[in-house]
């Protein structure tokens, strides 16, 4: 399973990457644009925090494909190594993966709200497709059945695309979807803390706590 982080601000990117064992980042033009910096700064500052093996997910303005195939080269440029060009599942953003795969690329095919996008996606050779899993369930679908829908099809037809699952309302909708064959999900840094929080950990580690002071007098393990 791997994780990577939602997030296009530079300190939130730097504080995940300090606590959590992420494969890297996904932006996309909404969160670039509320940060109000232009890609050519924006994304080697992203570089420089997580480094060069880390995956970044970039994603493409341009609505036809030649443009998106020059804004693919852009972004290489800019990103560094390990750089994922996302392109949406619109008929033009199929034509524009193709090219992009023959021309050595690895793609993200994003903004998936039915696995026939996907199916079409995997089979232009991909290596992540991102089901927007909640915003499907907000306009009436079923997101963790598409991203098992989706699951089932790559593994019959032995395609070695990734399904990137994106777009969550809390936690347990994250932990089904794992379940039903995501080999990673993209979240923010709010739901990456809520993965790891417990109330009856936080009990434990508070009753383990209040023991040993008892028993020593101070948390410490050793005198110092």
């Amino acid at each position: 399973m791997r994780f990577l982080v939602d997030a296009a601000d530079i300190e939130e990117i730097r504080r995940a990457f300090e606590t959590y064992p992420l494969s890297g980042v996904t932006t996309n033009p909404s969160s670039v644009a509320r940060q109000g910096l232009e890609l050519p700064r924006l994304l080697p500052a992203i570089r420089e925090v997580i480094g060069a093996d880390a995956e970044l997910h970039v994603q493409v303005t341009a609505s036809d494909a030649p443009r998106m195939v020059r804004d693919a080269y852009s972004l290489s440029e800019l990103a560094g190594p390990h750089v994922f060009i996302k392109v949406p599942v619109t008929r033009e953003g199929i034509k524009a993966m193709r090219q992009l795969v023959d021309e050595g690329f690895a793609v993200t095919a994003t903004s998936v709200f039915a696995a026939n996008q996907a199916f079409l996606a995997g089979a232009a050779g991909v290596a992540y497709v991102a089901p927007y899993v909640n915003r499907l369930d907000e306009a009436g679908g079923d997101g963790e059945t598409m991203v098992r829908d989706i699951a089932t099809a790559f593994a019959t037809e032995g395609l070695v695309t990734v399904i990137l699952a994106a777009s969550f309302r809390d936690v347990a909708q994250v932990e089904r979807c794992c379940l039903a064959g995501a080999g990673a999900c993209t979240l923010p840094p709010a739901l990456l803390d809520g993965l790891v929080a417990h109330p009856l950990t936080e009990d434990a580690v508070a009753r383990f706590e209040r023991d040993w002071v008892a028993r020593f007098g101070s948390p410490a393990l050793l005198e110092r």
